[in-house]
């Protein structure tokens, strides 16, 4: 999940738009669009609430914005490879 979040705060900082946001606001949705990727459930559980703040109806035009920009394709690992030969 790291990946993607470094990926979507990287964006975060190349979009003037952003700067609308507090940046802890960016720095929750950058968690939460990460979630949306990987497709964890619940996207923004209770635990991340409480922990930032920030409910999910706050963090929704943010995270509409960071998922724009798609992010790069998986890379695959050079075991991957071996394993499907």
């Amino acid at each position: 999940m790291a990946k993607y979040a470094d990926y979507f705060l990287e964006v975060s900082l190349q979009d003037y738009a952003f700067l609308n946001y507090a940046p802890s606001l960016v720095a929750a949705a950058c968690v939460a669009s990460s979630r949306i990727i990987l497709r964890l459930s619940p996207t923004w559980p209770t635990r991340l609430h409480r922990l930032t703040a920030y409910s999910w109806d706050f963090l929704v035009q943010c995270i509409e914005r960071l998922l724009i920009y798609p992010p790069p394709p998986k890379k695959k690992n050079k075991f991957s490879k071996a394993q499907s030969s």
